[in-house]
């Protein structure tokens, strides 16, 4: 696919111009390194995809043929190149982010899902996997669910709980019922707005959620501001605002969650790196928990923790 695009319908888009932008990223285009996905390469077939009408992630977009582009789609593509090299993400112009190998819709709406998070879905999944299908009947309650990529995942990849997903932002809710919907998922998982566990206040999920995940904002407040501008000027910053000490919200998390779990329950969250260490010493200080855990990426970095409901 290095340079060779397809023509098709009498609708000519050469090699030239897919060479011509290609050598535009490649010298232009700063790639955070959070977003290890995103390539030149990637970036340009994925917008390409998007001029010609198909939205895909830069993931998926390196898997697939290239579509031809009127000369409309051509037009398209060089502003979308132009946006892209101003500094706005990969996955808002595309609409979509891959997670868990599963295309997501992605708006300004929420975070865009990193693959940081993706060792707590894997260490929630290697835990349901032990349960047969016909046997998951948990509760699984999701904290700052976002664009619901956490329990939609969960729910696509090992069905059979009843997800539920949180998250204080209207707009996140909303882009997670589309993600919901999208994926048809609607009956698998419902999704709430309010403040952690507010929505959940009630009999039913008090001492009865099996499972609590949550990627939390681990971000001080000072440092905020100093992330990448593609970060800070485009992504919304209650995703990263943790508060001045950038552990307010774990704090949080790990007081209110033996409230709603049952005896023998876990709890699993995202952690940010070089974070375990001082998060597991709050947790071997509470007595209500026990038999800590940590999940690593495939770098050997510590990026989740659980801890069991005693």
């Amino acid at each position: 696919m290095q340079g060779e695009v397809p023509e098709a319908g009498g609708i000519t888009t050469n090699s030239q111009l897919f060479t011509e932008l290609l050598r535009v990223l490649t010298s232009s285009l700063t790639i955070l390194a959070d977003k290890p996905e995103e390539t030149p390469t990637t970036c340009l077939m994925a917008l390409w995809h998007k001029a010609a009408g198909v939205e895909v992630s830069a993931a998926t977009a390196g898997n697939m043929p290239m579509p031809p582009l009127s000369p409309e789609g051509e037009q398209a593509l060089r502003g979308l190149v132009d946006a892209r090299l101003s500094g706005r993400p990969l996955a808002y112009l595309t609409g979509r982010q891959q997670f868990m190998g599963i295309d997501f819709i992605s708006s300004p709406q929420a975070v865009i899902p990193r693959k940081d998070t993706e060792p707590l879905v894997r260490a929630v999944i290697k835990y349901l996997e032990k349960i047969s299908p016909e046997s998951r009947k948990q509760l699984i309650i999701d904290i700052f669910t976002g664009s619901g990529n956490v329990p939609l995942s969960l729910a696509k990849l090992a069905p059979g709980p009843r997800y539920f997903g949180s998250d204080i932002s209207p707009d996140a809710i909303n882009l997670a019922e589309r993600n919901a919907n999208h994926l048809q998922l609607q009956s698998a998982c419902t999704f709430f707005c309010g403040d952690l566990f507010a929505p959940f206040d009630s009999l039913e999920f008090r001492g009865q959620a099996d499972i609590v995940t949550g990627a939390p904002p681990f971000i001080s407040s000072s440092k905020v501001p100093r992330m990448p501008a593609e970060i800070s000027q485009h992504e919304p910053v209650l995703a990263f605002d943790a508060g001045p000490f950038g552990v307010s919200l774990f704090l949080r998390l790990v007081a209110d969650a033996p409230i709603f779990l049952k005896r023998g329950g876990l709890l699993f969250f995202e952690v940010g790196l070089g974070q375990a260490d001082w998060i597991l010493k709050r947790i071997a200080n509470d007595s209500r928990y026990g038999n800590p855990q940590t999940f690593s990426d495939d770098k050997g970095d510590v990026r989740a923790v659980a801890a069991e409901r005693k």
